[in-house]
Parts: C-alpha cells; structure tokens; sequence
C-alpha cells in the first residue's frame, strides 16, 4: 500500500511555511487590489496564471526526452493551450475593450471553453502514468480542440453563457457543476496511480485539482462578473494552477535529476565496491607517446586488489610510474596490442606471456577515455599447462591413458583410442556419442562462423561422471573431445555434503538429549535437598539421579564415537577385511563368522567397520546361547548390490522392528544400530533388518550402482 501521508517532516516543514506565508500576503494585496479597480485585479490574477502555465509548457517540452511519466507530458503541454483561451478571455474581459460589444457573455464563454479542456485534460493525464508519450500526437490533439472551442464561440455555436441583467444562464451553472464532477473523477483516478508519485507530488496535484473544484463551484453563485464570488473563483484558480507548478516543475522534473545524482553516487559505490571485491585483475593506464605520436610506453593509473594479487605488484609501488619502469624487459607486442586500442577506441582480447612475471594472462582490453585503456585480465598459467599437456598428449592419443575421440561436422566418429574403447566396453556402449555434451550439437549447426574453441562440460553416463574438454578445430574439420572419469570425486562430494547434514542432526539429537537428562539430573539433586530428612524418599531421587548421569555417560561415549563421522572422505572399503577387524575386537565365544566369498568392496565412510562391529555385536548379546554362525553374503542385481548379513539364533521380535534403528531403542546404549545407519546413509547405502523370529536376524544392506565393485576386476 503506497504511503500517502502529507510528506512534512522536519526539513520540509519551513519551506512549506515561507511558500504558505508568501502565497496568503499574493492573496491579500489582490483582494484590495479587487476592490480598486476589479479589472486591473482580474488581468493582473489571469496574467500570472498563464504566465505559470507557460512556465509549466516551456520546462516540459524542454525535459520531454527525459520524462518517463506521461501525466507529466499531458498536463506540460495542454496547459499551454489551455493559457491560449484564458489569455483571450483575458482580453475580452468586460471593461478591456479588445473586443467590440464589451460583453460579459464572450470572456464567460471563454472561460468555460477553458475549464471544460483542462477538465478533460485532468481525467485523460492519469491514463498515461507509467508511459512514454509522444509529443507531436498530443499537440495536434490539442491544438485542432483549441481551434475548434474557439471557432463555436465566435461563430455562435457555443452556448450563451452570462445574460445582461440575469447573470449567469442555466448552462453556464450546469457546465461548472459538470466540470467539477470531472475533476472529482480526475482526483479519483489520481489516487488510484497514486504510487507512480512521491507523495509531495500526488498533494500537490490533489490539491491543485480540490482548489479548481472550488473555484468553478465559486463561478455558480456571482451575478456580476465584478462580484465577490468571482474573485474568490480566480484567487482559487491562481493558487491551483501554483501548486501545479509545484508539483510538475519543482518536485516532479527537479527532484528526479537530484535522485538521478544520488543514483550515480550509489552506482559509484558499487563500482567502488566491484573494484575491490573483483577476481579479475583490473588496471587503469595512460598511453605514452614519443615525439612523432607513437606509443612507447604507458603508466599505470589506478590498479585494483587482484591486480596486486595477480601480479605481485604493489599499487603503492606501481601507481603513477611508466611500465617500463615496472617492467623493463615488457615484450612489445604488449604495448603495440594497447596502441591499436587507444588509436581506434577498438576493444581486443588476448592471451599472452609476461617474461618479468613469468606467468600467461587472458586480458581483455577497452578505451574508456582519449589517451587511456583499462584491462580486465586474468591469471591462465595454470590453464595454459593444462592446455600444453593435453596438447602433448593429443600428438599421440593412440599411447595416451586419457580417455579420447572424434568427430567430424555431421558427428560421424573419426577416432576413438584404446582407452575410451576399453571405458565403452565396461559400460556397455557402442559409440561414444553419449560422452558428446548437448552444446556441441549447436556449435556443430553454427560450424562455418566458428573459430577455434575449447572448453570444458561435465556429462553423466551409465552411473558415472565424466569432465569432457572439447576441442572445436574447424581448420581440421573436426571435434576431439578428452574425458576424466571424476566419479569418484563426485562420490565425495555428495559424501561430504551428506555427512554433514547427518552431523548436523546427530549433533543437535544428542546435545537435546544430553541437555534433558542434565535438566533431569539437576532436578533430581535439588529435591534431594527437600527430603534430606527421609531416606527412603532420598535414595529414590539419588538412583534417579544415577539413571539420568548413566545415560549422560552414554550420550558422551557416543559422541566419542560418531566424531569421526564423515571427518575423513569416503572410501573403498573391503567388507571382509572390515567383518574380520570388526571380529577381533569382540568376544566371540564359539560363534563362527562366515564371509563373503565373493570379497566385494563398497565406496563408504571410514566407519563402515562399525557397522559390522554393531551388527555382530548384537548377534551376540541377543542371538541367544543357541546360535552358531553369523553369515555376510552378497546378492547383484543391475540397480544394486545387497549385502546379507545373518545370524541362526532367536531373531528379532515383530514389535521391535519398527524401532531397530531409533537412538535410544535397545537394552544395552540403544545407539549401535542407529549409528550404523547414518555411517551407511553418508554414501546413499540403507540398511534394513527383514529376519523371520525364531529363526535368526537377517539385515540387508542395500548398495546403490557405482558405489560397489569385485576385488580384482578394477574400479
């Protein structure tokens, strides 16, 4: 909801005080001047008004190509035809004696003729807010309803408006009430687009448009035109047509350019701020020229934060000296790639070598002023032996270990090396156009307008993750396209990223946790202050007490454990090297652990260990004196590979089931099997328990694609 209240603070407060002052001693010299002579009053009132409204016209039509409010450009340039007919009516005021008859029928006529186009004005002007409105339309509109209003009155057309020894005629009063019903709905309309102005605007206008309404209701009640009631209509007018100077002129036109002022100065902040805070190197310099206005050197204005960082170069050490001073052994061309740009206004773009910095830079270089150029650069050292490697390589891809291919315009392969062909064959495909990201087809489509371009994409296929750099060599009519297998570190990066979502919950489950029985403990201690008089009372709150420190206990020995969750990337774990290190911390007794013979290893936490520690652990206290053997299997599948692991002793009772893996569920920490499924959880893994009671517990581990292979076949 737009702020509508009358804007006077404290700073606007004298201003509108001084202008207030000022326009009520205007308003007292022309009342006694009224009552000297009425006619001087009248020309000197209509005089300044027009002169106003062609104030209002002259302003706006000069600013008209920076004016974005089309209320503006309406009201500027219909009040100039508008002070057209009042400056006739002015002339044919009854007593000037400009016009033959000396009638008080043809100013009235006027008059009417005038305030019927303002009103109009008034009611089409809102329309208008919020758009660009040209100029020459609205004044052949205006100028053909002025002609036309005043070709009626003079050629008896328009209605009679002021009888001689009657005063005014029933249209005469219709029209005011009628004129001032359309400035009712033009203050209407106005309120409504009201936030399209600063409220100082929208009162100044609303109350230019109250003050019209109250000098056309004025315009009713006289029966000379020398009357009181006439003279209040045109003081009403006067200040009307005032405030709309105000509004239009001084608030409207004056204050944006002052916000447009604060607005460069934000904007310089902000360029202030991007200076600083940029990545990018940036420098400012001045061309130097010799004596037949060659370029021979250049100095160093102003350079930014990174430049320094970049460069090693201090701008307290560099600013204001030439670079050759800088850097004495500057290769030329530098200097002659910085030469074209200044004498054409041309930008460039580049990469090349420093000698004194040792290091490649991908500038980017533009004249902002005459004698100047400024560089946008970057550090591409590393990029550039990245390039030069691959590049290399590529001058015998048939012995590289790097995955390669290529294609010509219409996609065909041209070449494929033994490794991707050996990466094509495990996952099972064809060709590899799936490795071909989906922007290579549309530079492909635009190959006859393309220079030489490489880059990088990421692509996903059959599971695995693959970095393709592209190589577009139109001048070889083909596309080479170099793959890195980065499964493995996007596997990390997702492990990363979910051990700490399941740190984040473990830490704020257990310090809930740790706090409550601390909450419990203290309270426990303080009744034990109460009832020291009765033991039996006493030794109830104490062992109470040591429930809540035992499980405190726990709480801290868990998070001894679980500190180590996901501190350490993901890796591949062996599940039997892990079952077997997990056995000799346990005492086993004359249960027998049978492991996979299928040996498998799965990309998990550090940790995994634990999860066999935890499952075999509560084999043994829970599986009963009875039960023999603990069996880890395994079961592939194309989505998945389960691991089994399952014991013969008296299984798991229905109704706990659902609560196997909640912290706290269990008669020894309750914390074992919850551990183990968020260590499993870090790499997308889920554990299950689905054993029938009676005959033993079954815990299926379910292992997503790609985060498991066979010891022996490779990864």
């Amino acid at each position: 909801m737009p702020d509508t209240r009358f804007p006077l603070s404290p700073e606007l407060a004298k201003p509108v005080i001084i202008h207030t002052a000022g326009i009520a001693i205007i308003l007292a010299v022309l009342v006694v001047i009224s009552q000297m002579n009425y006619v001087v009053f009248h020309s000197v009132v209509e005089i300044a008004t027009i002169a106003i409204a062609i104030s209002i016209f002259v302003i706006v039509w000069n600013a008209r190509d920076k004016i974005d409010n089309g209320y503006f450009i309406i009201v500027g340039l219909a009040i100039l035809f508008i002070g057209v007919i009042d400056f006739v009516h002015t002339l044919a005021y009854k007593g000037m004696g400009v016009f033959p008859g000396n009638s008080a029928d043809l100013p009235t006529q006027l008059w009417i003729a005038a305030r019927y186009l303002q009103a109009f004005t008034l009611l089409a002007a809102p329309l208008m807010i919020g758009r660009r409105v040209r100029t020459a339309p609205v004044l052949a509109i205006f100028s053909a309803a002025t002609v036309f209003l005043l070709w009626t009155i003079y050629a008896g057309i328009f209605p009679s408006c002021f009888v001689v020894g009657q005063g005014l005629t029933q249209f005469k009063i219709a029209s005011e009430y009628v004129i001032s019903l359309i400035l009712v709905a033009a203050t209407a309309l106005l309120y409504w687009k009201r936030a399209a102005f600063d409220p100082r605007i929208f009162w100044l206008l609303a109350m230019s448009n109250v003050l019209t309404i109250g000098a056309e209701l004025s315009f009713t009640a006289y029966v000379s035109v020398y009357g009181s009631m006439n003279m209040i209509g045109h003081l009403f007018r006067l200040v009307a047509t005032y405030c709309m100077y105000l509004a239009i002129v001084v608030v409207g036109i004056r204050k944006p350019y002052a916000l447009l002022w604060r607005k460069m100065n934000e904007s310089e902040r902000q360029y202030r701020e991007l200076f600083i805070e940029m990545t990018n190197g940036y420098a400012l310099h001045e061309i130097i020229l010799d004596a037949t206005g060659k370029p021979v050197d250049y100095r160093f204005l102003k350079v930014n934060p990174a430049f320094e960082r970049m460069t090693r170069l201090s701008a307290a050490d560099i600013e204001g000296k030439t670079v050759r001073q800088v850097l004495p052994s500057l290769e030329l061309d530098w200097i002659e790639a910085y030469r074209k740009v200044v004498l054409t206004g041309t930008p460039t773009q580049f990469v090349n070598f420093s000698t004194d910095l040792g290091k490649w830079f991908e500038v980017y270089a533009f004249s902002p002023a005459p004698g100047k150029f400024a560089t946008i650069f970057s550090d591409v050292t590393d990029r550039k032996a990245a390039e030069e490697e691959i590049a290399r390589l590529a001058s015998f891809p048939q012995l590289s270990p790097a995955m390669i291919f290529e294609i010509d315009p219409s996609e065909q392969v041209l070449f494929v090396n033994p490794s991707i062909q050996s990466t094509m064959t495990r996952l099972g495909l064809s060709s590899p156009h799936a490795f071909i990201p989906e922007d290579v087809h549309q530079l492909i489509h635009e190959w006859e307008t393309r220079t030489r371009v490489n880059y990088d994409r990421e692509c996903s296929v059959a599971g695995r993750y693959f970095l393709v750099t592209c190589y577009l060599s139109p001048e070889y009519r083909s596309i080479r396209f170099y793959l890195t297998d980065i499964t493995d570190r996007k596997q990390v990066e997702e492990a990363l990223r979910q051990a700490n979502k399941q740190l984040n919950l473990l830490s704020s489950i257990t310090r809930h946790d740790i706090l409550n029985q601390l909450m419990a403990l203290k309270g426990y201690l303080e009744l034990s202050h109460e009832v020291i008089d009765k033991p039996e009372t006493l030794i109830e709150y104490i062992t109470k007490g040591e429930t809540a420190a035992n499980i405190i206990e726990r709480q801290i020995t868990f998070t001894k454990v679980y500190q180590e969750l996901g501190a350490a990337a993901p890796a591949w774990q062996n599940v039997d090297a892990s079952i077997k290190k997990a056995v000799t911390g346990l005492p086993m007794r004359a249960v027998h652990v049978e492991v996979d013979p299928k040996d498998p290893e799965i990309f998990a936490d550090p940790l995994f260990e634990r999860v066999f520690y935890n499952l075999i652990d509560n084999a043994l206290r829970y599986g009963g004196e009875g039960m023999k053997t603990i069996r880890v299997s395994s079961q592939e599948s194309d989505a998945h590979l389960t691991l089994l692991c399952e014991d013969d002793g008296v299984g798991i009772p229905a109704e706990d089931k659902k609560k196997l893996f909640t912290k706290g569920f269990g008669k020894n920490t309750g914390l074992g099997l919850f551990l183990s499924r968020e260590i499993l959880a870090i790499t997308g893994i889920m554990i299950t328990e689905n054993g029938v009671p009676g005959n033993g517990a079954r815990f299926e581990i379910t292992v997503p694609k790609g985060a498991w292979r066979y010891t022996g076949t490779g990864a």
